[in-house]
């Protein structure tokens, strides 16, 4: 796969992405694939917490490059 054109795997994830279970897959194949497809796997993050929101929470450092919306969901218990 390593003669592909990044174009075309770009145009491949592209095409991919419409089911997003298909770019999971896809991206398992191997690492050069996996590092195609990290921008359009984890372009949209959702961080759901029932607690504080702490550090450990947040996806990790080396994500963050590929992440462009993050949905922040805590919820806090009102004690009644």
């Amino acid at each position: 796969m390593d003669k592909l054109n990044e174009d075309c795997l770009s145009l491949l994830c592209d095409y991919v992405y419409e089911d997003h279970w298909s770019l999971v897959k896809l991206s398992m194949t191997c690492k050069w694939i996996r590092n195609a497809c990290k921008p359009k796997l984890f372009r949209r993050c959702c961080v759901s917490n029932r607690q504080e929101l702490q550090e450990q929470d947040l996806p990790v450092a080396t994500l963050w490059p590929h992440i462009q919306c993050v949905s922040l969901v805590v919820s806090y218990s009102t004690g009644h």
